[in-house]
């Protein structure tokens, strides 16, 4: 195996990656497709990065505002931050960069998604619905006791713990 120089291309240094990491397929998949977006992004924003060492930390900042404007959620944005992590530390660790640019960079806020929670009238329509089918009231039963609700099934009582 070549060993890696500051000399190394970008693309060439992400093809070494991919084929050291121990990680399963999907993984794998989705380490190389975020980087190779940034690596995209980052020829139709600045032509003179061909070099790892050339990257810096207005880069990936700019790149993370970027993906923000086009409306991807903080959680796809802190994913694709660690992929990047991931790939600009392995750099560091083969010798390619000094230092990592990425090692500053704030993860991007994750969005929280409110959570659902039935009405009494809900769900006792869904327990009414049920009724008849003891597979559906076990089902009912589970999910009620795995999200933290409970109730009684003939006299419908609903509360949280």
């Amino acid at each position: 195996m070549t060993t890696s120089t500051p000399h190394t291309t970008l693309a060439f240094s992400l093809d070494q990656f991919i084929r050291d990491l121990d990680k399963s397929p999907l993984i794998i998949q989705a380490y190389r497709t975020d980087i190779q977006q940034f690596l995209i992004w980052l020829s139709e924003n600045d032509v003179t990065v061909i070099r790892a060492h050339h990257v810096t930390r207005s880069h990936i900042k700019e790149y993370l505002r970027y993906l923000a404007n086009k409306g991807r959620t903080g959680t796809t944005c802190s994913r694709k931050l660690v992929s990047l992590h991931m790939f600009i530390s392995y750099l560091v660790k083969k010798g390619v960069i000094p230092h990592s640019p990425a090692s500053t960079v704030k993860e991007p806020r994750k969005d929280r998604r409110p959570k659902h929670i039935l009405r009494p009238d809900e769900f006792r329509r869904m327990v009414a619905a049920a009724r008849g089918s003891p597979r559906d009231i076990a089902i009912i039963q589970l999910t009620a006791r795995l999200t933290h609700v409970h109730f009684m099934y003939n006299g419908c009582y609903l509360w949280k713990r």
